[in-house]
């Protein structure tokens, strides 16, 4: 289809378990993190979050009580509009890594204090955040690429000058991985993120994320 967001991903794969036939489109646009415009059939097809619909004033009332049951389930939700109405809504579970709690953990004994930045909506993020232990006032919620970049800088220039690492695996992580002073790509993502990245894990284990932050401290102990 296009598009290399794990949410697209996760929509192709889910089509071709049942058996659906996906149509080549003619046009495709990315719209960094609000979804995409694309051009199917003749028809223009717009696949996003909440604010991608508002951007173009389509209104999802007909659909609101499903989208507030699925973030109520702390699902991603997805809309689609065709030809200037909306038509559907998906909804996409965000499957914590069964290593991340005991990572964030790890990572937390070594010093360190942990943000979430997701363009998820934020009851969503709030219900994962909880899973993984993060404090709520560190979990920023429907937040763009750039908006990323721009808060890892303002943990830069914070008081204590924090040095920031990044950990992502999006085409919406780049900017931040950029700004970050150790930007940390993990394999299985997008090629830009892993282009843009100072470190690239080749598993998506987020244990090798400890492993790579002890070897550095115990490398720059010896120098």
């Amino acid at each position: 289809m296009g598009s290399e967001h794990p949410l697209g991903q996760a929509i192709i794969e889910e089509a071709n378990q049942n058996g659906l036939s996906l149509e080549t489109p003619i046009e495709f646009d990315a719209i960094p993190g609000k979804g995409i415009r694309t051009v199917i059939k003749g028809k223009e097809v717009l696949i996003g979050n909440e604010k991608l619909m508002a951007d173009n004033n389509l209104n999802i009332k007909d659909y609101r009580e499903k989208f507030n049951e699925f973030q109520q389930q702390g699902r991603t939700t997805i809309l689609v509009s065709i030809d200037k109405e909306v038509r559907g809504i998906i909804g996409i579970s965000d499957k914590i890594k069964d290593q991340a709690p005991y990572a964030l953990e790890q990572l937390r004994k070594i010093g360190l204090d942990i943000y979430m930045l997701t363009g998820d909506n934020k009851q969503t993020a709030l219900i994962i955040g909880k899973e993984l232990g993060i404090d709520d006032r560190h979990i920023l919620a429907e937040v763009l690429p750039n908006e990323k970049a721009l808060t890892i800088k303002s943990l830069q220039e914070s008081e204590d000058n924090k040095i920031v690492a990044m950990v992502g695996d999006g085409i919406n992580d780049a900017p931040a991985l950029a700004q970050a002073d150790v930007g940390i790509a993990v394999g299985s993502g997008t090629d830009v993120a892993i282009e843009t990245a100072d470190i690239v894990l080749m598993r998506g284990d987020l244990r090798n994320v400890v492993s790579a932050i002890r070897l550095s401290k115990k490398t720059y102990k010896k120098m």
